[in-house]
């Protein structure tokens, strides 16, 4: 099993041919958010839409978005480590 996670980051931005109006009503279908809510998403700014995903789930919700015109991508999610030894004398 997979315990590898993954963010969705909406880039703010549509593909070309895409109308925001459309795609914010899609959007609105998807994360069950009213439009108005969701028109930010397509500001300019990156914004992360999905967090702790599986690479299926993220891969599944990075392809609704494309479909909609919603330019977006998937990142995996690095975790760090940081072990700290204690020495007592």
């Amino acid at each position: 099993m997979d315990s590898q996670r993954y963010r969705v980051i909406v880039s703010g931005e549509l593909l070309p041919g895409y109308n925001a109006d459309t795609a914010v009503a899609a959007m609105a279908k998807i994360f069950e958010t009213p439009n108005d809510t969701l028109r930010g998403l397509l500001d300019g700014n990156e914004h992360v839409v999905g967090q702790g995903l599986s690479a299926e789930d993220a891969l599944e919700l990075q392809s609704r978005l494309d479909s909609i015109g919603a330019r977006c991508r998937v990142e995996r999610i690095v975790v760090a480590i940081v072990v700290v030894a204690v020495v007592v004398v």
